[in-house]
């Protein structure tokens, strides 16, 4: 892993700070000064410190679970039984990466690890995320020539989309951001209101290769998610 990246991942420093701690000549790799943050560190033998003080390896936690109808992605018991509750260990400030709506199902990511939810979250980064849509009514190529217009949400051009496997009223859709009923709000404009959701792709990260049943879940590392 890169210097700057640990740091960031691990103190409250951004990249940025981390730069000019460099600059500053306040961060060592076992006791030789550090001039280049973007050097490979070994996690396993190399101590890290700035200011003389040990940075340590936080404990974070990634859990892929293939959210089931009727849960809710807060914590909040007033909007329903949340998803934390499938969880079984405890684990300090455990959260959701987004949210699927509480009668969609599929594909979510929880995680203590702040720094890699903004990641994932950021529209900048264009993280894909793929759901099965079944409409009300078989979609048409008029709606797909007008979903390919410039589409704006809360007074903003949203990010083009794909649509694909087309099949009567059944299709894919693979987004890069994500709004507030999203994909309701999408193919609200043609007028063929979503019936069922299910998302079953999260980057590289699919339901197809985790083989979970609904409720169920797994750990896994930020490499089954991105190409690190």
């Amino acid at each position: 892993m890169r210097l700057d990246k640990f740091i960031s991942n691990n103190t409250n420093y951004s990249r940025k700070q981390t730069k000019k701690l460099i600059d500053l000549k306040k961060v060592t790799i076992n006791d030789f000064l550090v001039i280049d943050g973007s050097i490979k560190i070994n996690l396993e033998k190399d101590v890290i410190k700035i200011n003389d003080q040990i940075i340590s390896k936080k404990s974070f936690v990634y859990i892929a679970l293939n959210k089931p109808k009727g849960y809710v992605c807060s914590n909040s018991n007033i909007e329903g039984k949340s998803v934390l509750e499938l969880i079984l260990e405890n684990h300090k400030n455990l959260h959701t990466i987004g949210r699927l709506d509480k009668d969609t199902t599929g594909l979510i990511i929880l995680t203590n690890d702040g720094s890699f939810t903004h990641f994932i979250k950021s529209p900048k980064n264009e993280i894909e995320k793929e759901y099965q849509v079944w409409l009300e009514k078989p979609f048409e190529k008029k709606m797909l020539e007008k979903l390919n217009q410039d589409i704006y949400l809360d007074g903003k051009k949203i990010k083009k989309f794909k649509i694909k496997n087309i099949d009567q009223n059944k299709l894919n859709i693979i987004l890069y951001e994500g709004k507030y009923h999203h994909i309701k709000r999408i193919f609200k404009i043609v007028n063929n209101p979503v019936v069922k959701l299910n998302r079953i792709r999260i980057n590289k990260l699919s339901l197809n290769n985790l083989n979970l049943e609904l409720g169920k879940y797994k750990y896994i590392e930020i490499k089954d998610i991105l190409d690190i």
